[in-house]
C-alpha cells in the first residue's frame, strides 16, 4: 500500500508540473552525470558514449556531432525498451582536432536533447622536418637542404664563372727546334746520328760508318778490304811422314806394342791366346771362360723348399689373433665392424617460460640414421632430421619433448621440459542487484549489475527480454512484474572461469522461483586431439536439455553433471537449457576453441656429399601446412612448391643450400639442407 502511495505521489506531481508549464513527458538523456558519458578518441575516429532513461516508453537515440561548435552530423539511431547505456563509432575524422557532440532521445511522450560536449582527436601524424639552413635554395622546403653548385674561381681557365672543374687551354710546344713547334704538346724532334765515330755525325739517322778492313799484319791483305787472307800453312811435327808438307800432319799406323801378344809389332788390336777358368770350385775347371758353377739351393730348414731352388718359399703366415673372424687363416685379421653407439643432445634456449610464451628447441645426433620425437605439442611428435631446431608455440601449461636416435647399433634418447609459469589472470566477479527487490504487482525497478575480471556476461531467467548477452556493467528495466522473478547472471574471464550472481524481486510477498543454469569448460582452450570437461550446475529446474557439443552431448542430462568432450578436431559450442515445472526455462552455453597447431616441414636429400658436377635428390613432406615455399638452392628450385615432392639439384660444382618454408594460418616452419660437393679431381700426364 505504501508503495502504491509513493508511486500515486510520484506521478501527481510529474502530472501537476506538466499541467503548469505545459511540459510533454520526455525520456532523460544524461551525458554529463555518469562516468559512462564521454567520447573516446583515436586520430581519425572516436566512440561516443550516452545513457538513457526511457520513463516506461520504448525510445530512438542517437548523436548529433561535429568539428568545432557544429553539430552538422547524426549516427544511426538505436532503439531502448528500457534504460540503458549506449554508444557509437565515427570515423572520418581530422587528427588533432576539436569537436561537439550531444545525444539525443526521441519516444512518444516527445524528444530530449542532451547537454554539448567535446573532444579533441589525438595528433598521430609527424610534422615533416625541413631545411633550416638560410643558404640553402630550398631554405624552409622540404629535406634534404640543396645549395647552388659550385662554380670555377680561377681567371685563367676558360670557362671562369662556369660549372666546375675548371678548365684551361691546352699547353703548346714552344722549342723552335721541334718539327711542332707551336703545336700540340709533347715537342716532336726528327731523329739524328749520335755516334761520333759515324761519317755523318750529327746527320739524319741511320748512323754511317767506313768499311771495315783487315787489322792482321801475319795477313797477306793487312789494311785491305776483309776477310784477313793468309799463306798456305805447313807441317812441322818431324815425326809425321809429310813433315814439311801441307796439313794436316800424317803419321804412320800404331802397332801392338804388347810382348805378350801374339801380334806384336803387327797391326792393333793386339791379340792373345784363349784364356780358361782357373777356379776348382767351378763346373768347368780348366776349361772355356767364364767359369761355371752348380746353382744355389735353399739351406733354411723352415722352408718347404729346403735344398731345392732359391728363393725359399715358406707357408703363408696365418692371423694369430682368436679375436678375429678369421683366426687360423689368411692375414690379414679380420675383424667385425665396430659400429658406434648413437648420441643425441636435445635443448631448449628457455626451458623457463611465462604462460603464453614460445621458444625453440635445438638437437644434435651423432652416429645416428633416424631419429623420432614423441611428447611435447604442436607437431613435435614424429620423424626428425638428424639435426635441427623446432618452434614450440604458444605455451599454456608446462610440455616434455622427447626425441630418440638409433643405428643399428642401438639407440639413444634425450629430452627437455619446458616449465611454464602460471597464467596471471584474475578470477571473474560480478555484483548484480536492484533499486527495488520488494514490489506491489504490476510494479517495476532497474537490475544493475557490475563485472570484472571478465571479458563477457549471459543473463538468464528473469523476464522482458532479460535472457541473452549481456555488456560487463549495466543497467536493465524490468517491466511490469505479476510474480516474484530470479535475475541471474553469468561472467567469465579469458580462461574460462565463471563467476555467477543473481538477485531476485518479490511481488506482493509472493516468492516464486525460476530456474537458473550456468555451464563451463575446465578448458576453454586445447590442443587439436585433446579433451576437457564441460561442468554444469541449476537451480529451481526439474530437468535438463542439451543440445549442440560433440561425443553425443545432445539429449537430457542431469540438473548438475560432469560430461567429457572425447578428442576434439575443431572449435565446438555445448548448450543446455533447464526447465522447471510451470515451463519457465533458463539457458546457457559454453564454446572450447582449438590451439591450432603450426605445420612441420621435413628436408631431405639422398646423398649430402655428391662427387664433383654430379647431382642428388631432394625430397622434402610437411603435415599441418596449407603452402609451401622454396628459396636458395639451384636448378630453379626457388619459389612454390606442394606440400610433399622431391627434385634434381641438377649437376653441382660447388656447396648449395636449399630452403623451405611451410606455412599455415597458425604460422610457418623452415627446413634447411646443405649439399656438399667433393673437390674436382685434376688429371696430370707426366
Amino acid at each position: 500500500m505504501k508503495n502504491i502511495i509513493k508511486s500515486l505521489k510520484k506521478s501527481y506531481i510529474l502530472l501537476v508540473v506538466a499541467m503548469i508549464f505545459g511540459i510533454v513527458l520526455s525520456p532523460f538523456v544524461s551525458t554529463n552525470v555518469a562516468s559512462a558519458e564521454y567520447a573516446t578518441a583515436k586520430c581519425t575516429s572516436a566512440t561516443l558514449n550516452g545513457d538513457i532513461v526511457v520513463n516506461g516508453a520504448v525510445t530512438s537515440v542517437w548523436f548529433e556531432w561535429g568539428e568545432g561548435d557544429s553539430l552538422s552530423n547524426t549516427t544511426a539511431k538505436q532503439t531502448f525498451a528500457s534504460d540503458s547505456t549506449f554508444s557509437r563509432s565515427i570515423g572520418g575524422l581530422t587528427e588533432d582536432t576539436e569537436y561537439s557532440f550531444r545525444a539525443m532521445a526521441s519516444n512518444k511522450n516527445g524528444t530530449s536533447v542532451g547537454e554539448i560536449l567535446t573532444f579533441k582527436t589525438n595528433k598521430c601524424t609527424q610534422p615533416v622536418p625541413k631545411c633550416e639552413d638560410p643558404s640553402a635554395t630550398n631554405y624552409k622546403g622540404t629535406l634534404p637542404c640543396k645549395y647552388p653548385a659550385p662554380k670555377c674561381e680561377d681567371h685563367n681557365a676558360t670557362n671562369y664563372g662556369g660549372s666546375l672543374p675548371c678548365k684551361y687551354p691546352a699547353p703548346k710546344c714552344e722549342d723552335s727546334a721541334a718539327l711542332n713547334y707551336g703545336g700540340t704538346l709533347p715537342c716532336k724532334y726528327a731523329p739524328k746520328c749520335t755516334d761520333y765515330s759515324a761519317l755523318n755525325y750529327g746527320g739524319s739517322l741511320p748512323c754511317k760508318y767506313p768499311a771495315p778492313t783487315c787489322q792482321d799484319h801475319d795477313a797477306t791483305n793487312y789494311g785491305g778490304s776483309l776477310p784477313c787472307k793468309y799463306p798456305p800453312q805447313v807441317c812441322k811435327d818431324s815425326s809425321a811422314t809429310n813433315y814439311g808438307g801441307t796439313l794436316p800432319c800424317k803419321y804412320p799406323k800404331p802397332t801392338c806394342q804388347d810382348h805378350d801378344a801374339l801380334n806384336y809389332g803387327g797391326s792393333l788390336p793386339c791379340k792373345y791366346a784363349p784364356k780358361t777358368c782357373q777356379d776348382s770350385d767351378a763346373t768347368n775347371y780348366g776349361g772355356s771362360l767364364p767359369c761355371k758353377y752348380p746353382k744355389p739351393t735353399c739351406q733354411e730348414h723352415g722352408a718347404i723348399n729346403y735344398g731345392g731352388s732359391l728363393p725359399c718359399k715358406h707357408p703363408a703366415p696365418k692371423c694369430a689373433d682368436h679375436d678375429a673372424i678369421n683366426y687360423g687363416g689368411a692375414l690379414p685379421c679380420k675383424y667385425k665392424k665396430v659400429v658406434p653407439m648413437p648420441t643425441v643432445i636435445l635443448s631448449a634456449e628457455n626451458d623457463e617460460i611465462p604462460f603464453g610464451g614460445k621458444t625453440v628447441l635445438n638437437w644434435v645426433s651423432e652416429n645416428a640414421t633416424s631419429c623420432t620425437a614423441t611428447g611435447g605439442m604442436n607437431g613435435w611428435s614424429g620423424a626428425k632430421n638428424l639435426t635441427g631446431t623446432f618452434k614450440t608455440g604458444t605455451f599454456t601449461s608446462s610440455k616434455t619433448y622427447n626425441i630418440t636416435c638409433k643405428n643399428t647399433a642401438g639407440t639413444a634418447t634425450d629430452s627437455v621440459m619446458i616449465e611454464v609459469g602460471t597464467q596471471s589472470i584474475e578470477d571473474p566477479i560480478v555484483d548484480i542487484y536492484a533499486d527495488d527487490s520488494n514490489l506491489e504487482n504490476g510494479g517495476s525497478t532497474n537490475i544493475r549489475w557490475n563485472s570484472e575480471n571478465a571479458i563477457s556476461c549471459t543473463a538468464n531467467g528473469g523476464s522482458n527480454g532479460w535472457n541473452n548477452s549481456k555488456p560487463l556493467t549495466g543497467i536493465f528495466f524490468t517491466g511490469a512484474l505479476n510474480s516474484t522473478t530470479t535475475y541471474n547472471i553469468s561472467c567469465k574471464n579469458s580462461v574460462g572461469k565463471i563467476a555467477v550472481g543473481s538477485v531476485k524481486i518479490t511481488v506482493d510477498g509472493k516468492e516464486e522461483f525460476f530456474p537458473s543454469v550456468t555451464i563451463y569448460a575446465d578448458e576453454s582452450v586445447v590442443i587439436i586431439g585433446k579433451s576437457t570437461n564441460i561442468r554444469w550446475t541449476s537451480e529451481n529446474a526439474t530437468s535438463c536439455i542439451t543440445n549442440g557439443g560433440a561425443n553425443n552431448w545432445t539429449g537430457n542430462k542431469g540438473l548438475a553433471g560432469i560430461f567429457n568432450t572425447g578428442k576434439l578436431k575443431g572449435d565446438v559450442t555445448y548448450n543446455i537449457t533447464c526447465k522447471n515445472a510451470k515451463g519457465l526455462s533458463a539457458s546457457d552455453s559454453v564454446t572450447v576453441s582449438i590451439e591450432h597447431d603450426l605445420p612441420t616441414v621435413l628436408l631431405n636429400a639422398d646423398v649430402e656429399e655428391v662427387v664433383y658436377d654430379k647431382a642428388t635428390t631432394l625430397r622434402w613432406s610437411s603435415e599441418n601446412a596449407t603452402s609451401c615455399v622454396a628459396t636458395a638452392g639451384t636448378n630453379g628450385w626457388a619459389g612454390k612448391k606442394a606440400l610433399s615432392g622431391n627434385m634434381s639439384t641438377g649437376n653441382l660444382r660447388s656447396a648449395k643450400t636449399y630452403n623451405i618454408t611451410c606455412t599455415n594460418n597458425s604460422g610457418s616452419t623452415d627446413a634447411t639442407i646443405t649439399i656438399n660437393v667433393k673437390g674436382k679431381i685434376t688429371v696430370v700426364t707426366l
